[in-house]
């Protein structure tokens, strides 16, 4: 296996320099880092091109802005590599990655390899930790095509995201990211995993997923962000066609999107308007939802009062996101005394 790194780059200036870190920190230096600058407006493409000097295995590519889609596209154009590792510019990752992704494929010759993450604050740095190696391989799951949509679906270990995983460059080549939109890491996600023979899981948390209230899935609404919920009928109808014993996953995964679609929109004074549609044909395959043994009791009755009651959602949603800000508050506070 030949590996190739790629992280698109869009105004991250504050972070880039972490990410780039964690990458040249890596055990394993039998790689290539492809920084894709994708029209940054901010000082993020002179602090890769100072990398890019210092290091001869870095390369650093400014293109006019094509959205993350488009720059992981031409990142995976670029790479020398027959697999493709993505990491987001505002993410970080263990030292043993790199390291790891080769113990896994040169015992397993995988497809794919998904790792696991850990949800961190955007200002907060966590120690890097030293890891078992040995363990973290033998400690790795198989799943085929079906189990790894299931779980794409019903958004247990495997999400859509494309960073934190290693992929085939030819799959990434036959099924390239839609450019210049948002979700289109979702759109994508499960055509890889279906083109895949094999996908194996790594449980240990070594990819840092950082939460950033300035990213593009914490903006403002757009009318792009209707895309989410035909994204996922367009999910649910190629589920039923192909895995149809899996299709239960799929309706699960257009609730959750409808979920995300009703935060989104939950500021906006035409809030009811917005999701109306939505929720409207959420109803129409609500059933398939109370009969899954796979989802609990509480977010079926969630679930149910986002579509039939949403005015109550949100305020049942205001109130847990007041708690949340207060814990927060609390937390900090502690830490500082």
């Amino acid at each position: 296996m030949q590996l190739s790194i790629v992280v698109p780059v869009y105004n991250v200036e504050k972070y880039i320099s972490r990410c780039i870190e964690s990458i040249i920190a890596q055990t394993n230096r039998k790689f290539e880092l492809i920084l894709v600058d994708d029209g940054s407006t901010d000082a993020s493409g002179n602090i890769c091109n100072t990398y890019a000097e210092k290091y001869s295995f870095i390369k650093v590519y400014h293109i006019s802005n094509r959205g993350p889609g488009g720059a992981r596209n031409f990142g995976v154009k670029k790479a020398r590599g027959d697999y493709i590792f993505f990491v987001d510019s505002d993410d970080y990752i263990e030292k043993e990655v790199v390291d790891i992704l080769y113990k896994v494929w040169d015992k397993e010759k995988s497809d794919i390899v998904v790792l696991s993450e850990k949800r961190v604050a955007e200002d907060e740095q966590c120690n890097t930790k030293s890891l078992n190696i040995a363990e973290t391989v033998e400690g790795i799951e198989e799943y085929t095509k079906e189990q790894s949509i299931a779980l794409l679906g019903y958004v247990k270990k495997i999400d859509t995201a494309p960073w934190g995983k290693l992929i085939r460059k030819d799959i990434l080549i036959s099924q390239p990211f839609p450019e210049n939109v948002i979700y289109e890491d979702y759109e994508t996600m499960y055509q890889l995993f279906d083109s895949a023979n094999k996908i194996m899981f790594v449980s240990e948390k070594l990819y840092y997923y950082v939460q950033r209230t300035g990213s593009i899935m914490h903006s403002k609404w757009n009318d792009q962000r209707n895309r989410l919920m035909s994204i996922s009928k367009v999910f649910m109808g190629f589920v039923l066609e192909k895995y149809p014993d899996i299709y239960p996953a799929a309706v699960h995964r257009y609730f959750f999107s409808l979920n995300e679609l009703c935060v989104l929109a939950m500021c906006e004074k035409n809030y009811t308007q917005l999701t109306r549609e939505a929720r409207k044909y959420a109803r129409k395959i609500k059933s398939e939802l109370i009969k899954d043994r796979n989802v609990k009791f509480v977010k079926k009755i969630r679930y149910l009062i986002m579509i039939y009651l949403p005015l109550v959602y949100r305020g049942l949603w205001k109130i847990g996101k007041k708690f949340k800000e207060n814990e927060l508050k609390k937390s900090w506070d502690n830490h500082n005394k």
